[in-house]
């Protein structure tokens, strides 16, 4: 997909993007998992807590190809967001070498990936049939953004924003922020990890791409690299890339065999 007439819109580019990749109206449970399926490498790193800090990196690297890095600070909610931003560098600005992406800047840029992501994540057809299975025709209370932000995979903030865009809420978007989006999420049954901060140290298969640690792993293995330098690499003990290793090892053989 090459770039976007100036008369097009980040509302229709997304619509094109869901048609190009066949998603049809459902929620992207795995949205990781799909974007490494179509060869993006997607890295999660530590850019920082602080209100100014790098919410994201596209870099189109000539022999990794599409790369997408995202913050690892934000909930998990977030991360789903990010990588649909992500994704509009992706196919609208790819013929940029690097893109830094933070909150809130509003360069042409950041406000085409930003409206690109909530339509993707949201489309408005697929917001209108879960609304209407909800009962609902406008929304008037948190639990229903929470209700909402729960099925289509993003933060509370997010979901609130896009209600907006639709012109769904019954008041402004202020009077959806006078509670707290994790305790009224648990209330109603859901994860406690829902909104909860990104700042716990995270697995590698969240932090790395699958094809890089199965590369690792096969560098060990053929005695390309060492151990203790790919337990390095990785940030993780001897210790537990050895139980890695094992266990790759048996896969490996039960796919042989």
């Amino acid at each position: 997909m090459g770039n976007l007439p100036e008369t097009e819109t980040a509302v229709l580019a997304a619509q094109k993007a869901r048609y190009h990749y066949n998603l049809g109206m459902a929620p992207l449970v795995n949205l990781r998992s799909f974007l490494e399926a179509q060869g993006l490498m997607i890295f999660t790193i530590p850019f920082g807590n602080e209100q100014n800090a790098i919410s994201g990196l596209f870099l189109s690297h000539s022999k990794l190809g599409n790369i997408i890095a995202i913050n690892q600070a934000p909930a998990d909610t977030r991360l789903s967001f990010s990588l649909a931003h992500g994704l509009a560098h992706c196919l609208y600005q790819h013929d940029q070498p690097a893109i830094l992406c933070h909150h809130g800047v509003t360069n042409p840029l950041e406000c085409f990936a930003e409206r690109f992501a909530a339509y993707f994540l949201i489309p408005s057809a697929a917001l209108q049939e879960r609304l209407h299975s909800l009962g609902v025709k406008r929304v008037r209370h948190p639990a229903e953004v929470v209700h909402l932000a729960h099925y289509f995979g993003v933060s509370y903030e997010e979901m609130l924003i896009r209600l907006d865009l639709e012109h769904q809420l019954a008041g402004s978007q202020e009077d959806f922020k006078l509670i707290q989006p994790a305790r009224l999420s648990q209330n109603l049954g859901y994860s406690s990890s829902f909104e909860e901060s990104g700042g716990r140290f995270l697995p590698l298969e969240k932090r790395l791409p699958r094809i890089f640690l199965e590369l690792a792993y096969r560098a060990v293995l053929a005695d390309k690299l060492s151990l203790r330098r790919v337990a390095e690499m990785l940030g993780i003990s001897d210790i537990e890339l050895e139980e890695r290793l094992f266990t790759s090892e048996q896969t490996l053989e039960e796919i042989a065999s």
